[in-house]
């Protein structure tokens, strides 16, 4: 089980890295800009995680104590997944109109949105790692060998399922939920490993966690697509240009530049 729980973590990881692009492109595009700030966000929070996984998981801490742990980290990666649907909206629109620049922006968008629940999910590592060590005395060399190329193959999966499959399925939004389910799971599942006692305090604390955030989500309706169709390529918005061209008409727009306009009397306009 742990070890499925370090692959899956690691799908949830690159899941969120791509989904990311798809949730903020519609508000500041798809430009190499924004995926460097995607990218280095995501590291970041990973190395972060990995650093503080590590600090949890000393050589003096106990299996059911890193379980717990564990659990903690995995719930707290899906809560702050949900919240970065949940505060998408206002933080981008606020972000746009506060006058600083389209890099400034960027950074500080998906640094507000997607770097806890890569930190959190970037905990999963060492932990599930020092397990494996501490049950097979003698093997740290191969334990530790087999714990990164897991992890390697969960990223893989993890970002050809969310381009290739689930974002095409279910939507950007839908593919996040996904996430936020998926690790919760996770967390169940190690705090059973934990015990009865342990695996109780997980279940109420991820209601606990997720009611709130899902019942303002809804009421935000920050779950629905800002897209008029999502395709597997872009965002597509079809926008009423009526107001600004004094005729019938809409504009065509993917992800954030205007592709097209077209007007109903005259298409050949």
């Amino acid at each position: 089980f742990l070890g499925s729980a370090l692959c899956l973590g690691a799908v949830g990881g690159l899941v969120v890295e791509i989904v990311a692009g798809r949730r903020t492109g519609p508000y500041v595009g798809m430009s190499l800009d924004t995926w460097t700030a995607i990218i280095a966000v995501v590291l970041a929070g990973l190395s972060a995680g990995h650093w503080i996984g590590g600090l949890m998981a000393g050589p003096e801490t106990d299996r059911q104590s890193v379980l717990k742990r564990l659990a903690g980290s995995l719930a707290l990666a899906g809560a702050s997944s949900l919240l970065a649907l949940v505060l998408l909206n206002d933080l981008a629109v606020g972000l746009l109109s506060s006058g600083l620049g389209q890099v400034t922006i960027v950074v500080c968008l998906t640094t507000a949105l997607f770097l806890l629940p890569s930190l959190f999910v970037g905990m999963v590592a060492p932990m599930v790692t020092k397990l494996s060590v501490d049950a097979n005395p003698g093997k740290t060399g191969a334990v530790i060998g087999t714990m990164y190329a897991v992890g390697t193959a969960g990223s893989i999966l993890g970002t050809l399922s969310a381009s290739y499959l689930f974002i095409s399925w279910i939507g950007s939004s839908g593919t996040l939920i996904a996430v936020t389910v998926l690790y919760g799971t996770l967390a169940l599942g190690c705090a059973l490993l934990a015990g009865r006692r342990p695996a109780l305090i997980a279940a109420i604390s991820i209601l606990l966690l997720s009611l709130p955030l899902a019942g303002t989500g809804i009421a935000r309706s920050a779950f629905d697509s800002r897209c008029t169709v999502e395709s597997d390529y872009f965002c597509i918005v079809i926008d009423d240009f009526a107001p600004y061209s004094g005729r019938p008409s809409n504009l065509m727009v993917l992800d954030n530049l205007v592709h097209s306009i077209n007007d109903k009397a005259d298409p050949s306009l």
